[in-house]
């Protein structure tokens, strides 16, 4: 009886040593967010603020630090800001540069995705970007020239405010520094205060402003739902985007429990 006791402990013992891992034991999806300034400066902001040269000697030196500092990280995969419609191009260009064939172009999305992408010895990088909602600026800006200039006024004192301390960064800060305020908490209030500011312009029953607003949300919603996608149980995301969409994002990787919000800020 002993014996039949003892055997039957060891094949329960056996069984259990080759038993899957549950899915508890599976650790969550660990997220990292860098928020930047659009590298190229497309002018396409509100705010038209100075460009800032990446591509001098002092700050090559230093994107290829932050993509070694990044890949400290162990991303396992690089989620960058570009329209999904040119997946191709860019992945041509990702494999082109794996092989030595692409100087990389002034973008934030080659500067710093790619260095870090290759680094980690990964073949693909993602798109997270959504192209198909957009912010609903245009009703709100003829409302504002029309019949509502307090706050039009209080806007655009808000957007030379932008403009003149982005400028000042560009012209006295290294790119270090720069990174470092992009991605400062009070930078990322102070971007979305702006929406706080006309959201409540509006004309009888509507609510021009609080439209607009929604509609920056509802592009970041999708945006958050991408990178949610990737960020699967035991994935180590790493997500790069303007400013702009990161201060919203961060919002809501800090409440999702399903996923751990990682500080760019000791990396950068």
């Amino acid at each position: 009886m002993k014996l039949l006791i003892s055997t039957l402990l060891s094949i329960i013992l056996l069984v259990s040593s080759f038993s899957p891992i549950s899915a508890e034991e599976i650790p969550k999806a660990q997220v990292m967010m860098l928020g930047l300034f659009h590298f190229n400066n497309p002018s396409k902001d509100v705010a038209k603020t100075k460009s800032f040269d990446v591509l001098s000697d002092e700050s090559q030196t230093y994107l290829q630090k932050l993509a070694e500092n990044i890949q400290k990280f162990k991303p396992t995969k690089v989620l960058l800001e570009y329209d999904k419609k040119n997946q191709e191009m860019i992945q041509q260009r990702y494999d082109n540069y794996l092989h030595g064939e692409y100087q990389l172009g002034i973008n934030e999305i080659y500067q710093i995705g790619f260095r870090v992408a290759k680094l980690a010895g990964h073949k693909t990088t993602y798109s997270f970007d959504e192209r198909n909602v957009h912010w609903q600026g245009g009703p709100l800006f003829e409302y504002m020239k029309a019949d509502g200039k307090d706050i039009n006024d209080k806007f655009k004192g808000l957007i030379k405010q932008v403009e003149t301390t982005h400028n000042d960064y560009f012209e006295k800060l290294s790119l270090k520094e720069v990174l470092l305020k992009f991605n400062e908490k009070e930078m990322d209030d102070f971007n979305k205060y702006l929406y706080v500011v006309t959201n409540d312009a509006h004309q009888k029953d509507k609510f021009i402003g609080a439209n607009a607003s929604a509609s920056w949300w509802h592009r970041n919603f999708i945006m958050y739902a991408k990178i949610q996608a990737h960020a699967t149980p035991g994935e180590r995301v790493l997500v790069i985007g303007g400013q702009g969409h990161t201060a919203i994002l961060k919002d809501f990787l800090a409440v999702d429990r399903d996923r751990i919000q990682i500080d760019i800020k000791e990396y950068l």
